[in-house]
């Protein structure tokens, strides 16, 4: 069971759920092609550059599988992290927008930022989510209802 499935209120029902896309898994792989150049260059160097390689994508992999995204039709749920776990939980009564940020090479690769602007100016951002447009959707059409 998962943490969303964990928190669920009484009578409260998931109606989306999205993840991380599968892009954040790549984005230490630079470092993998950079390692034998490094090693060229000075095998301490290369030793500290394939240690920190191994790091970076074992928390980007952890990340990836321990961040969970959800509406229900009462809140917004959001879960990044293990030993360190951020949470956001919003009633939809008090969200007041939802904003996307996409570039170019995020709406080809089908991923993007959701910053939710909940009452009182609170603001949270959560960065390279899978389809944010329909994440949108599905949250503004529990919100009006």
């Amino acid at each position: 069971m998962g943490y969303i499935e964990s928190t669920l209120m009484k009578s409260e029902n998931i109606i989306y759920r999205t993840k991380l896309t599968k892009w954040t898994l790549t984005g230490f792989a630079w470092l993998a092609i950079f390692t034998p150049i490094a090693y060229a260059i000075n095998t301490a160097f290369g030793s500290i550059v394939l240690i920190i390689s191994i790091i970076a994508t074992v928390v980007q992999v952890i990340n990836y599988f321990t961040s969970e995204f959800a509406i229900t039709d009462k809140r917004v749920i959001i879960k990044t992290g293990f030993i360190k776990r951020n949470s956001f939980e919003v009633l939809k009564e008090k969200v007041e927008s939802i904003q996307i940020y996409q570039g170019i090479f995020d709406r080809i690769l089908g991923y993007g930022k959701v910053t939710i602007i909940g009452t009182g100016g609170s603001r949270n951002e959560f960065k390279m989510i899978v389809k944010p447009l329909e994440f949108r959707r599905y949250a503004q059409e529990q919100i009006a209802i």
